[in-house]
């Protein structure tokens, strides 16, 4: 029993260690070049990145081209996000994770292998307020035969 258990131990833990691919010195590029964006809080760039739409957590709307991606960029990216971003190493902070893409931490910000931002996980306080007054707005308005239902 205890060889099963340390052949299962050092199979997942050689799984662990390929699941993750290792940066290249031209991904390194990519996010330091995204990092530097924040740092020079230049959204118009930020917002040619973006993959669109971008989706949001229900109920809050997926953002849906660079317009309103603009507007919204405060509601999105919030200063922890930004200091997030901005402090991150791109050989400590960021992973690459197959076809994927890159992501941040565990997965707050994931970019493609070109730059372009394709989710953003993080849910900022403004956020985390809109989707709670969607939902009471979304039960408000529930038909009378399922509003009592628990």
């Amino acid at each position: 029993m205890k060889k099963i258990l340390i052949a299962l131990i050092l199979l997942l833990s050689a799984y662990y260690a390929t699941a993750q691919d290792s940066l290249t010195a031209e991904h390194k590029k990519v996010i330091t070049d995204f990092i530097n964006y924040f740092k020079n809080n230049d959204r118009e760039e930020i917002a040619l990145l973006v993959s669109y739409p971008l989706k949001r957590e229900y109920p809050i709307p997926e953002v849906k081209d660079r317009e309103k991606f603009l507007r919204r960029f405060d509601e999105i990216f919030d200063c922890k996000l930004i200091a997030m971003i901005v402090n991150s190493n791109p050989s400590k902070d960021w992973s690459a994770v197959g076809w994927r893409g890159i992501m941040l931490g565990n997965g707050s910000v994931w970019i493609d292998y070109d730059g372009t931002l394709i989710a953003v996980n993080y849910q900022s306080d403004a956020e985390v307020n809109k989707k709670a007054e969607l939902i009471e707005f979304e039960k408000a308005n529930l038909h009378s035969s399922v509003k009592q239902i628990q």
